[in-house]
């Protein structure tokens, strides 16, 4: 752990001095206090008062030196990496321009221009690869022809068998059309089966639920001591005759418990009328009171 302590600070104290800012304001803040640097080193002749008046007043006054000096280098800098980059330009240019200019018209046997050599090689290049793929094509051509000629002797030899084949395979695809129909055929039995069994089950269901519902409403008729006052209502209405008075106080339970309907409009004889619950619910009391005769 300390080991690497050590390698990380003596790496980061490399990396920040060859920072070229560094270097730089070192180089410019000895330039600019070289008086200061100069009685540091030269006290002779002075007393021990003077020199703390020197190092004081040039400590007071430490914040705007680093601050100019800090200025300084960064001008520094920036004229050094104008000047860089004007003489990589000028470079460039001479490189680029000048010398291939003077080599056209001084020394045009020996020397060729870049511009040409490289336009000279990408049309090398351009007819050397043409060349290949010609000679690759030429080669494929060749081969397929050969196949050609193989599997052409092989069709001739082969033709009474490619008839034979050929009925063999209509027959298989006529057992197959076959097979396809008989088995739609069972899928659709299958099926229609299924259908039928779900449709004979949601019926049971359902004569369940209704058989459950009737019981349910029967017991809560018993429950009230109203099962009687509701055959009275059933006959009423099944003669079209007015409702008994004395029954008026069971309507509003049977309407209530959904078996019996109210028509607002109606005359009076045909005022009430039996839901598919209070039907239901009399063609049961009346195959109980059946029942208990027999």
């Amino acid at each position: 752990m300390i080991k690497e302590l050590i390698v990380s600070f003596f790496d980061n104290v490399k990396q920040k001095t060859t920072n070229p800012f560094w270097g730089t304001f070192i180089l410019v803040w000895c330039i600019h206090n070289w008086y200061f640097l100069y009685r540091i080193f030269n006290f002779n002749g002075i007393s021990y008062i003077q020199r703390v008046q020197i190092i004081s007043k040039f400590v007071d006054g430490l914040f705007w030196n680093l601050m100019y000096v800090a200025f300084l280098t960064f001008l520094a800098i920036t004229i050094c990496y104008f000047l860089l980059s004007l003489s990589r330009g000028l470079a460039n240019i001479y490189e680029v321009w000048a010398l291939p200019l003077v080599y056209k018209y001084t020394n045009k046997g020996n020397i060729v221009l870049r511009e040409y050599h490289d336009r000279l090689q990408k049309m090398y290049e351009n007819i050397r690869l043409e060349k290949n793929k010609a000679y690759e094509d030429m080669v494929s051509i060749r081969n397929d022809n050969d196949n050609l000629i193989v599997e052409n002797k092989k069709l001739k030899e082969s033709k009474h068998f490619n008839e034979d084949y050929d009925k063999l395979l209509k027959e298989i695809e006529s057992l197959r059309a076959k097979e396809k129909e008989y088995l739609a055929q069972i899928d659709l039995e299958k099926k229609t089966n299924e259908a039928i069994k779900a449709s004979k089950n949601r019926e049971e269901n359902i004569k369940n639920e209704n058989e459950e519902k009737i019981d349910i409403l029967i017991k809560k008729l018993e429950k009230k001591k109203a099962v009687r006052a509701f055959k009275d209502v059933c006959l009423y209405i099944s003669k079209k005759e007015p409702v008994d008075n004395s029954l008026e106080k069971h309507l509003d339970y049977f309407i209530e418990l959904k078996l019996v309907n109210v028509l607002r409009e109606a005359f009076p004889m045909d005022k009430y009328r039996l839901t598919k619950d209070g039907e239901d619910v009399e063609e049961r009391l009346r195959l109980m009171d059946d029942n208990n005769t027999l």
